[in-house]
């Protein structure tokens, strides 16, 4: 949660402020530390070789069952076309039907130059299967 620790300077600004106002505390995620295989996703490797590359369910049953939130989980993040990508899969995976809780910050969230077709493709299936995608704006309206 410090500088230098993957997170910009407004976007932990806006969490250090909203610890402040909630009194809760924000949950940091660490991923890819395993150096015998790729993690694109916050939930699970790729291909999984250990206890702790394989899938979170523990992490993804806190995100998906979370009453604080009011029953919604926003996403926002790095890249569309890879880690958002992926995460989100692995969430609406493990949803149980319930992908229509998840919602895609469609402004917080980016394609790596030349992945725009793989966001595109990930942006299209999310939306079959009942992902919401909204601004970030549009969610502080709700």
């Amino acid at each position: 949660g410090s500088v230098g620790h993957g997170i910009v300077d407004i976007v932990q600004a806006a969490l250090v402020e909203w610890s402040r106002k909630s009194g809760k505390s924000v949950e940091y995620v660490l991923k890819g530390s395993h150096l015998l295989t790729e993690m694109y996703s916050a939930m699970a490797a790729d291909v999984p070789v250990s206890t702790d590359t394989q899938l979170n369910k523990e992490l993804v049953d806190s995100l998906l069952n979370n009453n604080n939130s009011g029953g919604r989980l926003a996403v926002a993040g790095q890249a569309m076309s890879h880690c958002v990508n992926y995460t989100v899969r692995d969430l609406v995976d493990h949803a149980s039907g319930s992908a229509s809780k998840i919602t895609l910050l469609t402004d917080c969230a980016s394609a790596v130059p030349g992945f725009e077709d793989a966001a595109t493709k990930f942006q299209q299936d999310m939306k079959e299967k009942g992902v919401q995608f909204r601004t970030s704006l549009d969610l502080v309206q709700m």
